[in-house]
């Protein structure tokens, strides 16, 4: 598999993957505030 070349995804998989992708982000953005919010309260 080449580097610059992405695999040919069906439209549908490649929404699930986006979605996956951003859920994926939002969890860790939700991880990272918790963490913080649990640093100020201790």
């Amino acid at each position: 598999m080449e580097a610059g070349k992405t695999p040919r995804l069906p439209p549908n998989g490649r929404r699930c993957q986006l979605l996956m992708i951003k859920t994926s982000l939002y969890l860790s953005q939700l991880r990272e505030s918790t963490r913080k919010l649990s640093a100020e309260t201790s």
